[in-house]
């Protein structure tokens, strides 16, 4: 009796120590963790009763005390088992309270709790672990000293032996498992967010309150360094979310535009993201990489939000993304192609809606561009279309967080799926760094400085309130000396400033004024992100898009990086004038006419075909990248300068005297009645048959009609069929007219009636005539042919360029 007195207290010594461990294994405001220690201690007296007793008194069977052992250890095993999975439960409860606290300002509380409960699945661990060695140990003496001794006959010594070695390994117990976990506690010290808690436990005790306000000062900071000093094996759960298909998410000639309402509805945003990455990824998807930017418009932030947490959901292995969203489309474009960290890039997701405007109440749009760093071809936006039509559910990692207004490298361990990075990147290095490739920069410091010309040769920038802002400032004023003065609205706006960002001559209007003065050699505009350009010249000299492609291919030799490249052949899409045609016949090279929409371009630069294209809707670009650029387009612009040493008006007069003239107009109709527009094109069409050999008259000018049909394009690639591409009546002189609806705005129809006509470069009584005089029998006899203010109620356009 006396030896079980002993072993007795012995077991209470280590309840005193399970006692002070349930301090760490529930949480400080659980009122349980006394029920826990009484817990405890009914379990010791229990075993103690089952297991000691029998064995002193009553000389229990060889199977009982192995019976018994193991089903200790399968009970110790049990109760550790649900004590931690109660602690991970928790854990994930408090991490998704931790989000709805941070959304009402109530971060510190819930950060401490959940700092409790993720210390005590560390020390279950260790309490796991010390249990399985006690019961070892106790199992092992039994064993092989113990029952040897009791069933050898001496029995009153084996008997004490047993109580003997029982008490020490008691003893044993109750000093280590308390050393352990104090030690293990104690190295935590180290870590910022312990030291900030020992540093508060004095304040805590003066103020004679709650534990739990111990945290109240904590940052979320010093949380993030303590989970990851701990490495916490903690991943953020993927939720499949259930939602419904959305009518009308059928992505244009540059993806998904809407007005921002409509992105705003509940998973409409969700949806589509889902739908790229299911159609446009494919089978890539699961270890995929995507560069991820737009051009700051209203609800790009959030647009970023979703992307990363629906990519991060779909088992996508890293996000490359631009400082707080934000990149030009052609800065992306660049960043697909060139790869990332000798991998490469699966595509790019751009959040913009180009030259529309933003705002709240304006234009927001998605589109997807693939490896080749181009926007998606026909039978991509096809697929993402099909998908959203039947989408019931998309996965999302809702609790994940990541500050991509910071450069740095995020990195997630996302349950299921595996590991998430998101590496934000500077969004303008490597596009500046690209263009120093391209071009000869020292030369273009030289024309700017007047070191060429013996004049400074200044310059006018309206970027808009656009995504060109920090790449021109970078590029313009850092790298080649221009004056910060003359670059006007670089500061990108969530609403482009309550502006238009259409690069043309009624929205940059200012821009236009400017250069009337005389004060300026060029002018340029750029749209809302970056792809879009408009060249001026001195005294507000216009360079209709048509011609500057047509400019650019001819002294194509002056650009550096073309000096080391074969160039095969020009591209420009079909309702663009055929001024580049006439360069590319006399250079001997191929020339394409393929659809609106830069996609159709893409192909051929894949293919080598072409080194540059353009079209009218004042976008120009070349194989350095797969889509339009407008900072390219004036550098470009630049250079020749450098190299010819002339103004911008003695070079587009040169090239009509050498080639003849391409005149150009087009006429905008925006936001009409969608179904007035698409009841002119259908009646428009049926008339065109019988256009075919007619005469037509305006101003006591007559044209005969040699073509009329609706534009289908085969790609000469990979035999493709584009239809219904825009109505196309073509006179014998060369002339046209062309009608479209076009695919880039968000809300209602845009009709576009193009009009060109060819003046050969012997008619010098005509050759620099105003466009608008030179085309007014055209636009008389186009505007009568489909009706237009029938159809329309429209008198005037509301734009012409």
């Amino acid at each position: 009796m006396e030896h079980y007195g002993v072993s007795l207290s012995a077991v209470l010594v280590v309840t005193v120590e399970r006692a002070f461990a349930t301090y760490y294994v529930v949480d400080y405001e659980s009122k349980s963790r006394n029920w826990v220690a009484v817990f405890c201690i009914m379990v010791s007296l229990i075993y103690t009763q089952c297991f000691v007793i029998p064995i002193c008194f009553f000389k229990a069977s060889l199977l009982y005390i192995i019976l018994f052992a193991a089903l200790w250890a399968v009970f110790a095993k049990l109760v550790l088992m649900g004590l931690h999975w109660f602690n991970v439960q928790e854990s994930k409860r408090l991490s998704w309270k931790a989000e709805n606290s941070r959304k009402k300002k109530k971060v510190n509380y819930t950060l401490g709790k959940k700092f409790q409960v993720e210390e005590n699945v560390k020390v279950i661990k260790l309490l796991e672990a010390m249990s399985f060695m006690l019961v070892f140990l106790i199992f092992f003496v039994i064993v092989f000293i113990v029952v040897p001794r009791v069933y050898l006959g001496t029995e009153t010594y084996a008997g004490q032996v047993m109580i003997s070695l029982f008490d020490i390994n008691l003893a044993l117990g109750a000093i280590l498992i308390p050393f352990i976990c104090i030690w293990q506690l104690r190295k935590t010290r180290e870590l910022p967010f312990t030291q900030k808690i020992y540093c508060l436990k004095k304040r805590r005790d003066e103020r004679q309150v709650n534990p739990i306000t111990v945290f109240e000062d904590v940052t979320k900071s010093y949380f993030e360094q303590f989970q990851t000093s701990w490495k916490l094996d903690m991943g953020i759960a993927v939720v499949e979310t259930p939602t419904k298909p959305f009518a009308g998410q059928k992505p244009g000639t540059s993806g998904l535009r809407k007005r921002v309402p409509e992105f705003q509805q509940l998973n409409y945003t969700e949806n589509f993201v889902q739908a790229i990455l299911d159609a446009g990824l494919g089978s890539k998807k699961k270890g995929a990489q995507l560069v991820v930017g737009g051009d700051g418009r209203f609800l790009s932030m959030e647009a970023t939000n979703v992307i990363i947490k629906v990519s991060a959901a779909n088992g996508l292995s890293r996000l490359i993304v631009g400082q707080n969203g934000f990149l030009s489309t052609p800065a992306l474009s660049n960043l697909i192609r060139k790869g990332h960290e000798g991998r490469v890039v699966d595509g790019g997701i751009i959040l913009t809606a180009s030259h529309n405007p933003g705002g709240p109440k304006g234009d927001f749009g998605i589109k997807f561009n693939c490896e080749n760093g181009g926007p998606a071809p026909d039978h991509v936006t096809d697929s993402i279309y099909q998908i959203t039509t039947k989408i019931d559910k998309y996965l999302i990692a809702k609790d994940l967080e990541c500050d991509f207004t910071q450069v740095g490298r995020y990195e997630y361990d996302i349950d299921g799926v595996g590991h998430f990075t998101v590496d934000v990147i500077d969004s303008v290095t490597a596009y500046v760094d690209l263009m120093k490739d391209i071009f000869d920069f020292p030369k273009i410091k030289s024309l700017l400085a007047g070191e060429l010309t013996g004049h400074k040769f200044r310059v006018l920038l309206d970027s808009m309130h656009g995504a060109t802002g920090p790449y021109i400032s970078t590029i313009l004023v850092d790298c080649l000396g221009a004056d910060a003065n003359n670059l006007l609205r670089t500061v990108p706006k969530p609403d482009f400033g309550g502006g238009h960002p259409d690069p043309n001559l009624t929205y940059a209007k200012t821009l236009v004024e400017r250069l009337h003065t005389g004060e300026h050699d060029l002018g340029a505009a750029f749209d809302g992100d970056g792809d879009r350009n408009m060249i001026l010249g001195k005294n507000g000299f216009f360079v209709c898009p048509s011609d500057s492609l047509a400019v650019i291919a001819d002294n194509i030799d002056c650009i550096p990086y073309f000096r080391t490249r074969k160039v095969n052949g020009f591209a420009r899409s079909m309702p663009t004038a055929g001024a580049v045609d006439l360069v590319a016949k006399s250079k001997g090279l191929q020339v394409y006419e393929t659809p609106t929409g830069w996609k159709y371009f893409g192909n051929l630069m894949d293919a080598g075909r072409i080194a540059i294209c353009g079209e009218e809707s004042f976008g120009t670009g070349s194989d350095h990248i797969r889509e339009k650029d407008g900072v390219w387009a004036l550098l470009a612009w630049l250079q020749i300068l450098a190299e010819r040493k002339e103004t911008v008006e003695e070079i587009v007069s040169k090239h009509w005297q050498k080639y003849g003239r391409n005149v150009f107009t087009r006429y905008d109709y925006e936001n009409v009645d969608a179904a007035g527009a698409n009841l002119l094109m259908t009646f428009l069409e049926a008339q065109l048959p019988a256009f075919v050999g007619r005469d037509f008259s305006a101003n006591g000018v007559t044209y005969k009609v040699a073509v009329a049909d609706n534009f289908q394009y085969t790609d000469p690639v990979d035999g493709s069929v584009a239809t219904k591409q825009g109505l196309r009546i073509v006179f014998e002189d060369g002339s046209r007219l062309v009608f479209r609806l076009s695919g880039t705005g968000s809300a209602g129809a845009t009709i576009r009636l193009y009009v060109d006509s060819y003046i050969p470069s012997n008619d010098s009584s005509r050759l620099l005539l105003p466009a608008h005089e030179l085309l007014k029998p055209l636009v008389l006899i186009a505007l009568d042919v489909c009706k237009m203010e029938q159809f329309t109620n429209r008198k005037a356009p509301t734009v012409i360029t």
